[in-house]
């Protein structure tokens, strides 16, 4: 089930809604949604977990003097030094499924945030690629 929002100007919105597919939510997701807004501590507890797990990886991409898009999203756009295809397979090849480029934002990858011990496993593969030249 997938379910996401914006909070955006009008005009923002008007230029989104030409990336926004139509069959996006269905009605299990609608309702997976609504009960999900009810149970506060389940919300703390995705909160703090994205949360940190953000922290954890702009602290590496600082580190790596990777560049990134300032987010409070479940996701960082994170600059990739060299071809993003292979970067995407690389992390294929070590059992991390990262995101793809989302034009106009060519250069970048999306990265969707999981726990921090997932986190903490992709930043190590990242270290690993910056050794290797490859970010």
């Amino acid at each position: 089930m997938r379910v996401g929002y914006a909070v955006a100007s009008p005009q923002m919105i008007i230029e989104l809604e030409a990336f926004i597919s139509v069959d996006n939510t269905n009605l299990s997701g609608a309702v997976a949604a609504i009960a999900t807004l009810d149970d506060e501590a389940f919300l703390a507890l995705s909160l703090h977990t994205a949360n940190q797990s953000r922290q954890l990886v702009e602290q590496t991409l600082n580190e790596l003097g990777l560049r990134y898009l300032p987010s409070q999203a479940s996701f960082i756009f994170h600059e990739i030094k060299g071809d993003v295809q292979t970067y995407i397979d690389r992390m294929c090849d070590h059992g991390i499924a990262v995101g793809r480029e989302f034009a106009p934002i060519t250069g970048f990858n999306r990265l969707t945030l999981g726990r921090a011990d997932e986190m903490a496993v992709f930043v190590e593969v990242l270290k690993s690629f910056r050794e290797k030249g490859w970010v």
